[in-house]
């Protein structure tokens, strides 16, 4: 089995897209060494990348030159889990980022001779036994994550659509309160505006959805301007599923250069919806049946994301404290690292 390119790992997280290698030492100039990849347990890490990425690998994988192999010597007292924790760690990244990242490249390469010099601070069996627990819970909640399918799309295509229906019919459904055109940064409002669309975002509010553009258009000198972060259009729906649904969907299948350009407020309405069946109540008895099952699984997705970034938290303390920083040095990291 091989993992290709350095986006196959992830902090703690290994995803495998199923390639496999033809190992032939004879055709490889360089680490001819297959021993590094098959050792019971081994960590790897991105070779390029803005900080330290790294998890563990106990499956035997096979690795290109975009992940670096790191193994334990044979007399070594660390456990595997323990040098994981430091490398992940906020502090490991902050040392990392002042003693030899690269300035000159926003993505530099991280050479494995710079990560030997890494400081490992030296403790006992016992000590490391936290960092190890915590190490193993990172592994396990991160590949309960793997196995969470939060692709909308996946649960869309479930179901036979007929023709799309635009957010125009639906906004014509809306009660006159429940639907308001916005006014750009000088006061316009957007049904007023004409425009190349080139940003585009939607935000759930409440109840309420939120339509933000950036778009072109021309001074009177004809020199194109980009009018950034322009809430155009809002409109409030109760209906939970129905919401989510139109988010989701707009979400993930709307781009900027979908929008396209002409009036900003006409090109929104444009906007095409999923539509599963011509009768508007069977369609959204397969809305809810769709959004049921997905909003579970991002209910489900959002817990153990939750309870990673809090056990990420506790090793990054417990890192601080093995290596003795202060509140005020702490704060240096934290801010150097956001």
């Amino acid at each position: 089995p091989l993992l290709v390119g350095g986006k196959a790992i992830n902090r703690y997280k290994l995803s495998w897209d199923g390639s496999y290698l033809k190992y032939d030492i004879k055709g490889i100039h360089s680490c001819k060494r297959e021993d590094i990849f098959l050792t019971p347990e081994k960590i790897l890490f991105r070779r390029v990348g803005k900080r330290l990425i790294a998890t563990l690998d106990n499956e035997q994988f096979y690795a290109l030159h975009t992940l670096v192999v790191m193994n334990l010597k044979k007399d070594s007292s660390y456990n595997l889990r323990y040098i994981l924790a430091l490398f992940n760690s906020n502090l490991m990244n902050f040392y990392y980022n002042i003693f030899y990242r690269s300035t000159k490249k926003v993505f530099s390469e991280i050479e494995a001779r710079q990560v030997a010099q890494l400081p490992i601070k030296v403790i006992s069996n016992e000590q490391q036994k936290p960092f190890i627990e915590l190490v193993d819970k990172m592994l396990s909640l991160n590949k309960q994550l793997n196995k969470i399918d939060t692709n909308f799309d996946h649960y869309v295509n479930q179901y036979p659509r007929t023709k799309d229906t635009t957010l125009r019919y639906l906004m014509n459904k809306l009660p006159l309160n429940d639907k308001k055109v916005l006014r750009d940064h000088y006061g316009k409002l957007t049904n007023q505006i004409e425009g190349k669309i080139k940003e585009f975002e939607i935000i759930e509010e409440g109840e309420w959805l939120i339509f933000k553009v950036g778009y072109l258009f021309k001074s009177r000198k004809g020199k194109e301007v980009l009018i950034s972060n322009v809430k155009a259009f809002k409109c409030r729906i109760e209906d939970e599923n129905l919401r989510k649904f139109l988010y989701y969907s707009i979400k993930e299948y709307i781009t900027p250069g979908k929008v396209g350009k002409g009036n900003i407020y006409e090109r929104i309405l444009k906007i095409k919806i999923p539509q599963f069946d011509s009768n508007e109540k069977e369609n959204k008895k397969i809305i809810d049946k769709i959004m049921d099952s997905y909003l579970e699984e991002v209910g489900k997705s959002n817990e153990l994301k939750k309870e990673i970034e809090e056990t990420d938290r506790i090793i990054d303390n417990m890192v601080y404290e093995l290596y003795g920083l202060t509140e005020e040095e702490i704060k240096i990291v934290e801010e150097e690292i956001k």
